[in-house]
């Protein structure tokens, strides 16, 4: 299992559909060392590497996803993480190239009001997803073995659940300046991998940094912290620069 935090040397192993259909994108984390130098080194500590395989749902409509808007807005949050991800392997225009929801979806002579309303269709939302899965797997499956390291940020999923999970990509968040994932190729003084204040727990009014934040430390591994009731700007402020506080 690879826990809540900043991480290096991890290398993505495998991305496939499961028995349902659903992404899986499987990392580990070693020590960025060879055999030799491990068996050689004067270190005493242990050397296993961790491993964790993160589950990619797929959308659909419920409580909070009631509208094509919303579809629209949560697909975007998807297409950004994987291509986040997508780039510390390829360029953008060949991202551009390989990466199309649409793909076998009618759009021909449809007004964004029409293409908005299909959004709300379980056979186009099966297909959209099905078709960033595929469209991911097939651009990053080159590079999996090629032992390719990276520093990687990750999430508790919620107040409640330490496990870890792959940051939520709201429509605000800047990816250039808290990236979640980035070739060890940058020097660590250089990386720009780090938690976003609002990912720390800080709210509106919190002191930042040195004040005691009142909402969900969203880095921390451990404990147990519940975020305070928020208003409903704030809240609406949260869900559309981060996507809320579930990742």
């Amino acid at each position: 299992m690879i826990k809540v935090g900043i991480h290096e040397n991890v290398e993505l192993v495998k991305a496939e559909k499961n028995d349902k259909g659903t992404l899986v994108i499987s990392l580990k984390k070693g020590g960025g060392l060879s055999l030799a130098e491990r068996l050689s080194s004067g270190s005493d500590e242990s050397s296993a590497q961790e491993e964790a395989d993160f589950i990619i749902w797929p959308i659909t409509m419920g409580e909070y996803v009631q509208t094509g808007q919303k579809v629209a807005e949560e697909f975007e949050a998807l297409s950004r993480m994987l291509k986040h991800i997508l780039k510390g392997f390829i360029t953008e225009d060949q991202i551009q190239k390989g990466f199309n929801p649409f793909n076998g979806i009618e759009l021909e002579g449809k007004t964004d009001i029409e293409i908005t309303e299909m959004l709300t269709t379980e056979t186009v939302l099966a297909k959209m997803y099905s078709n960033i899965a595929d469209q991911f797997i097939e651009l990053v499956s080159p590079f999996i073995g090629k032992a390719m390291l990276f520093r990687v940020r990750l999430n508790r999923q919620s107040a409640k659940k330490a496990f870890s999970s792959f940051p939520k990509v709201g429509k605000f968040a800047n990816l250039d300046r808290d990236a979640f994932w980035e070739s060890m190729d940058v020097k660590a003084e250089a990386s720009s991998v780090q938690y976003s204040n609002y990912e720390l727990g800080f709210r509106k009014g919190d002191s930042i940094p040195d004040g005691k934040p009142s909402g969900t430390d969203l880095s921390n591994p451990d404990q147990v912290t519940t975020a305070t009731a928020a208003s409903a700007e704030e809240t609406k402020a949260a869900e559309e620069m981060f996507g809320g506080a579930e990742a």
